[in-house]
């Protein structure tokens, strides 16, 4: 089918939502969409036709960003690329998301998205922590929390990397680009655990910056499972020692998943469990 007749067809479903569901499966970033199967209700189209048109116009215009398959009756996966991760990771682990927080923090009012930890400031450290005991999940979130700042503070003391300055301390901006791919590009990553770490911290993020699907996530549970999968990372995915000395980049980029973490924990932390989000115990 021609590009103007595939761009009609795609048409009537560019004004709608449509829902991605993400795949359990942790060794890739994979979405599942059924829009072909919704259009088949609305217009009397083949499912596996119309997701088939889908799939051209994607593998069109975003080869390079995902892989695109389509299962019957009229499903289709949307993977993502190494090289579409890689570039997500460099953004979220460098200066550039640390100003845009920023800005929406300046921006923002007594509805902004940290306003809900803002009430918690005055309590005293012992309170807090007596809150955080009630709460397992709270808690074991907390404790990665600080866990992570301890290893990029400790990475940066050692100059293995550099961090910001300001709203974005936290971000690494030396290497100015984390070396996330190996040169055959594919992702770094070796280890089960690096891939399930970074699996939880995408669909956190969906979530995060989602209304309507965040209205039914229960975040401590979702806190419970994010210190969980960081739990694992770092117990079978070293950085210093052997690991730093022989394979420097390896190390660079569970650094900088690490800072990505710190950094979804804290927004955890705050917007979802309306806690101030500490950098040691």
């Amino acid at each position: 089918m021609s590009n103007t007749n595939t761009t009609q067809e795609l048409a009537p479903i560019s004004q709608t939502n449509i829902h991605l569901h993400k795949s359990r499966d942790l060794n890739r970033v994979l979405y599942i969409s059924g829009v072909a199967l919704q259009q088949k209700k609305s217009q009397n189209l083949y499912s596996m036709n119309f997701a088939q048109e889908i799939a051209c116009y994607l593998w069109a215009n975003y080869d390079q960003e995902l892989k695109v398959e389509i299962v019957s009756p009229g499903l289709i996966y949307i993977e993502l690329t190494p090289h579409l991760l890689a570039a997500f990771l460099q953004h979220f682990s460098s200066k550039e998301v640390w100003n845009e927080i920023k800005i929406d923090e300046n921006q923002s009012t007594s509805s902004h998205k940290y306003s809900s930890s803002h009430q918690y400031l005055s309590l005293s450290k012992g309170c807090l922590s007596q809150k955080l005991i009630n709460s397992h999940g709270s808690f074991a979130l907390q404790y990665a929390h600080a866990r992570c700042c301890s290893l990029i503070q400790l990475a940066a003391g050692e100059e293995f990397i550099n961090l910001g300055v300001g709203s974005a301390s936290w971000a690494i901006i030396q290497p100015s680009e984390i070396p996330w791919l190996k040169e055959e590009g594919q992702l770094r990553f070796v280890h089960p655990a690096e891939f399930c770490l970074m699996s939880k911290l995408i669909e956190t993020l969906d979530n995060l910056d989602n209304s309507f699907v965040d209205q039914t996530v229960k975040w401590e549970n979702i806190a419970l499972g994010l210190s969980q999968s960081f739990e694992s990372f770092w117990s079978n995915c070293r950085i210093w020692g052997e690991v730093k000395i022989n394979n420097r980049e390896l190390a660079q980029a569970r650094l900088g998943l690490i800072a990505i973490t710190r950094l979804v924990f804290e927004r955890v932390i705050e917007e979802k469990l309306g806690l101030t989000a500490f950098s040691e115990f």
